[in-house]
């Protein structure tokens, strides 16, 4: 249907499709706040997904820290009614497992209105080894996932579509220090726009966590993911 098309454009799995390169000669972003030497052992993160004043879904991030790995566990999950009646469903789960820093692991499924996808990822020797659906490729082993809570993604020239493999060039405009409300009220975050098809604005805290993320759709409604 053309209105569950139109409202499928909205999400944040479109967001970075059809990233354009940076612009030569373009400055780069200012480095992310550095991560505090002390992190908690897990750390929930839980946002609700908001259109036109209405929440659409959810989106949590579970972080695991045992000495040098991090183990990451991301879930989606977005209803977009018309009319009381479900128009779109997007469904995401992904795991990420980081050693010294570096990716060496990735599974994600998607099921995107009824279209599945399933990607896994591993470190094999000088590069990453993407298995999306069925097709196998290699990546730069330094690549960083589209799944936005690692800071270092504001640094970086291209990124991962956790649902296709594909790798996307994106380029990122240094928005400055701004205010956000957060869990325990407000408080002083970095924005960032990783500009692509559509453009993503990400703020990050002191602490390098992502406290709020927001796009707009292709009808206009500004979509926003808000901590809770």
């Amino acid at each position: 249907m053309r209105m569950a098309a139109l409202i499928a454009g909205l999400l944040l799995s479109c967001a970075f499709a059809g990233a354009q390169p940076p612009a030569p000669g373009a400055k780069p972003p200012a480095a992310p706040p550095p991560l505090a030497a002390a992190q908690p052992a897990i750390e929930i993160l839980e946002f609700a997904i908001m259109r036109k004043g209405e929440q659409i879904g959810t989106h949590k991030i579970e972080l695991r820290r045992t000495g040098k790995e991090t183990s990451v566990s991301v879930e989606t999950n977005v209803e977009v009614k018309v009319l009381f009646v479900t128009a779109y469903r997007f469904q995401y789960t992904g795991t990420e497992r980081w050693v010294n820093g570096r990716l060496v692991a990735l599974s994600a499924a998607t099921d995107d209105n009824g279209t599945q996808h399933k990607l896994t990822a591993a470190l094999k020797g000088a590069a990453l080894e993407v298995d999306a659906d069925g097709k196998a490729a290699q990546v730069d082993k330094n690549i960083i996932p589209a799944s936005l809570w690692n800071p270092e993604l504001v640094r970086q020239s291209v990124m991962l579509d956790t649902q296709t493999g594909q790798v996307m060039p994106i380029s990122v405009v240094d928005g400055g220090s701004e205010e956000v409300t957060v869990e325990s009220g407000p408080a002083m975050a970095h924005r960032y726009t990783i500009k692509g098809k559509f453009s993503q604005d990400v703020w990050y805290d002191s602490r390098g966590r992502l406290v709020q993320s927001q796009l707009v759709g292709r009808d206009g409604s500004v979509i926003s993911y808000k901590l809770m």
